[in-house]
């Protein structure tokens, strides 16, 4: 699958994450999204919500020592530059995500992203293997990181 597309990518914290925790599968592939973002060929989306995600998983892998201090600071302030993500979750995105957290069966922030998809008409990937199983038969949208494929 080409990520070439004019519509939007809601992109979740487990493929943002990769830009930052090098020792995970799929780092070239989650750079697809945000050289394309960086270089204005693909618009990424997320909702508010990710800021915590990926300032949670980068404390984590600190706390692992994945990362340093110094590099789980300067990625978190290189993803707020980015700066692709809503200014706040508006309260019918969170209904929406409630709805879809119960149709899918997935945690309600995960359903956050999903519900974003749905409601803006994006795509939507993930590395998230539990999470793409269980939405993949009905979320035509969803697209699993691992599944991308790397310019030639």
């Amino acid at each position: 699958m080409t990520t070439n597309t004019d519509r939007p990518w809601v992109v979740d914290a487990s493929v943002a994450l990769k830009w930052y925790l090098l020792d995970e599968d799929f780092i070239e592939e989650a750079a697809v999204f945000r050289d394309g973002y960086v270089n204005e060929r693909l618009e990424l989306i997320a909702p508010d919500y990710i800021r915590y995600e990926i300032l949670n998983a980068l404390e984590v892998a600190r706390i692992q020592r994945r990362i340093t201090s110094l590099e789980a600071n300067e990625g978190f302030g290189h993803f707020l530059g980015l700066g692709f993500h809503l200014p706040h979750d508006d309260d019918l995105l969170l209904l929406n995500a409630a709805g879809v957290s119960r149709r899918f069966v997935v945690a309600p922030y995960d359903a956050l992203y999903v519900a974003l998809a749905e409601t803006t008409g994006s795509l939507f990937v993930t590395a998230d293997e539990r999470l793409y199983r269980r939405i993949e038969g009905e979320a035509h949208y969803a697209r699993w990181l691992g599944d991308i494929q790397l310019p030639s």
